[in-house]
Protein backbone atom coordinates (compact mmCIF):
# COMPACT_ATOMS: atom_id res chain seq x y z
CA UNK A 1 0.00 0.00 0.00
CA UNK A 2 1.44 3.24 -0.85
CA UNK A 3 0.62 6.54 -2.70
CA UNK A 4 -1.80 9.55 -1.77
CA UNK A 5 -5.28 8.12 -1.37
CA UNK A 6 -7.86 9.69 -3.88
CA UNK A 7 -9.54 11.70 -1.10
CA UNK A 8 -5.47 13.31 0.01
CA UNK A 9 -4.94 14.22 -2.95
CA UNK A 10 -8.30 15.94 -3.95
CA UNK A 11 -7.42 17.79 -0.83
CA UNK A 12 -4.55 18.50 -1.88
CA UNK A 13 -5.25 19.82 -5.27
CA UNK A 14 -7.92 22.33 -3.49
CA UNK A 15 -5.33 23.61 -1.12
CA UNK A 16 -3.07 24.61 -4.47
CA UNK A 17 -5.50 25.87 -6.61
CA UNK A 18 -6.74 28.34 -3.34
CA UNK A 19 -3.40 28.82 -3.06
CA UNK A 20 -2.43 29.86 -6.62
CA UNK A 21 -5.44 31.90 -6.70
CA UNK A 22 -4.81 34.19 -3.22
CA UNK A 23 -1.38 34.75 -3.05
CA UNK A 24 -0.70 37.14 -5.80
CA UNK A 25 -3.25 39.39 -3.90
CA UNK A 26 -1.78 39.17 -0.79
CA UNK A 27 0.17 42.35 -1.00
CA UNK A 28 -1.84 45.55 -1.78
CA UNK A 29 0.23 46.57 -5.44
CA UNK A 30 -1.20 42.74 -6.25
CA UNK A 31 -5.00 43.77 -5.51
CA UNK A 32 -4.81 46.66 -6.92
CA UNK A 33 -3.39 45.49 -9.96
CA UNK A 34 -5.49 42.66 -10.08
CA UNK A 35 -9.11 44.46 -9.75
CA UNK A 36 -8.36 48.17 -10.93
CA UNK A 37 -9.99 48.14 -14.60
CA UNK A 38 -13.07 46.29 -12.96
CA UNK A 39 -13.49 48.60 -9.80
CA UNK A 40 -13.14 51.65 -11.76
CA UNK A 41 -15.54 50.24 -14.15
CA UNK A 42 -18.02 49.50 -11.79
CA UNK A 43 -17.49 52.73 -10.05
CA UNK A 44 -17.28 54.90 -13.01
CA UNK A 45 -21.10 53.63 -14.00
CA UNK A 46 -22.43 54.43 -10.44
CA UNK A 47 -20.86 57.48 -10.61
CA UNK A 48 -22.76 58.42 -13.83
CA UNK A 49 -25.80 57.19 -12.38
CA UNK A 50 -25.59 59.01 -9.35
CA UNK A 51 -24.49 62.66 -10.83
CA UNK A 52 -27.40 61.91 -13.43
CA UNK A 53 -25.18 61.47 -16.50
CA UNK A 54 -26.33 58.01 -17.03
CA UNK A 55 -29.95 56.60 -17.25
CA UNK A 56 -28.30 52.81 -16.84
CA UNK A 57 -30.82 50.89 -14.86
CA UNK A 58 -29.12 47.45 -15.03
CA UNK A 59 -25.16 46.15 -15.85
CA UNK A 60 -24.16 42.35 -15.75
CA UNK A 61 -20.99 41.13 -15.14
CA UNK A 62 -19.73 37.44 -15.36
CA UNK A 63 -16.14 36.09 -14.46
CA UNK A 64 -14.71 33.29 -12.38
CA UNK A 65 -13.76 31.82 -9.26
CA UNK A 66 -10.62 33.67 -9.69
CA UNK A 67 -12.19 37.09 -10.87
CA UNK A 68 -14.34 37.22 -7.53
CA UNK A 69 -11.20 36.37 -5.23
CA UNK A 70 -9.25 39.39 -6.90
CA UNK A 71 -11.94 41.55 -6.44
CA UNK A 72 -12.86 40.76 -2.93
CA UNK A 73 -9.31 40.78 -2.46
CA UNK A 74 -9.29 44.44 -3.59
CA UNK A 75 -12.37 45.11 -1.12
CA UNK A 76 -9.84 43.81 1.23
CA UNK A 77 -12.11 40.97 2.19
CA UNK A 78 -10.13 38.00 0.45
CA UNK A 79 -12.45 34.58 1.25
CA UNK A 80 -11.04 31.66 3.10
CA UNK A 81 -11.54 29.21 0.50
CA UNK A 82 -12.38 29.09 -3.46
CA UNK A 83 -15.89 30.57 -4.30
CA UNK A 84 -18.32 27.68 -5.30
CA UNK A 85 -19.62 27.24 -8.28
CA UNK A 86 -22.61 29.16 -9.63
CA UNK A 87 -21.51 32.07 -6.71
CA UNK A 88 -22.84 35.68 -7.42
CA UNK A 89 -21.58 39.30 -6.29
CA UNK A 90 -23.91 41.86 -6.39
CA UNK A 91 -24.10 45.46 -5.95
CA UNK A 92 -26.70 47.58 -5.75
CA UNK A 93 -27.21 51.54 -6.21
CA UNK A 94 -30.23 53.40 -4.28
CA UNK A 95 -31.76 56.27 -3.67
CA UNK A 96 -33.42 57.06 -1.01
CA UNK A 97 -35.18 60.36 -2.20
Amino acid sequence: MGGLSTSLYNALVGVDNYYRLTVPFAKEKGRKLACSAFYNNLLAKMKAVYNGESTLKFAFYSGHDGSLISFLACLDNTPNEIPPFASTLFFELTDND
